[in-house]
């Protein structure tokens, strides 16, 4: 039986990886960069463990530190943040699972102040009883420590808790955190999410009553 749902953010509950992809193209072409893909960035890891693989990979050399990077993909991302919407049918189903007592957490890699714009611009507060960030822990996906937390904080037993993610570093963080996975997996990807326990396209495609007929 299901108790508690925890969700991923960045990809997941927000359509925002494309406007993180902007930020990323100017930032790695400006320190020299080139044949960049239209996603440069790995998803759900985090904006700092991000720049430890990207400036290896293009073979770049900086004299700003994780911090300044991190803010700096901040302010780029803010600027394309129009474009960021919910993931469709997030409202619709988030709100059936409260209306049927589930408890709801938000887990992300994302530092607060990421998550703080979204929680303003689509009064996220409302859907989720708590909320987890790359601030709360020390370490970020692929490690399970987010989700333990969120379970914690929800004070529901992991075993109870399934996690919505679109990115594999965040599934192999919740298997690791022993819960079950919904990917959420858009038609536009090429990569294929793998391990997870039901794929689902959007929010459209899922019910509370398919969570509980799948893990009860």
């Amino acid at each position: 039986m299901i108790k508690a749902a925890i969700f991923d953010l960045d990809g997941t509950v927000l359509n925002n990886e494309h406007a993180f992809g902007e930020a990323f193209q100017f930032m790695l072409t400006e320190l020299g960069a080139k044949n960049l893909p239209v996603l440069p960035q790995i998803r759900g890891i985090g904006l700092g463990a991000n720049w430890e693989i990207l400036l290896k990979r293009y073979n770049l050399e900086t004299n700003k530190s994780t911090e300044e990077l991190e803010q700096w993909t901040v302010d780029e991302y803010f600027k394309h943040f129009e474009d960021v919407s919910l993931a469709d049918g997030f409202e619709d189903f988030i709100t059936s699972l409260l209306e049927n007592k589930i408890r709801t957490a938000l887990a992300t890699s994302s530092p607060m102040v990421l998550v703080k714009k979204a929680i303003e611009k689509f009064s996220l507060n409302r859907y989720f009883d708590e909320i987890v960030t790359a601030d709360d822990v020390s370490k970020t996906k692929p490690d399970p420590e987010i989700f333990l937390v969120a379970a914690e904080k929800l004070k529901v037993p992991r075993s109870f808790c399934v996690v919505f993610e679109d990115a594999q570093a965040g599934i192999e963080a919740a298997r690791k955190a022993g819960m079950k996975v919904v990917g959420v997996e858009t038609e536009d990807r090429e990569d294929k999410l793998k391990d997870v326990d039901m794929k689902i396209v959007n929010f459209t495609k899922i019910s509370l009553a398919d969570l509980q007929e799948k893990f009860e």
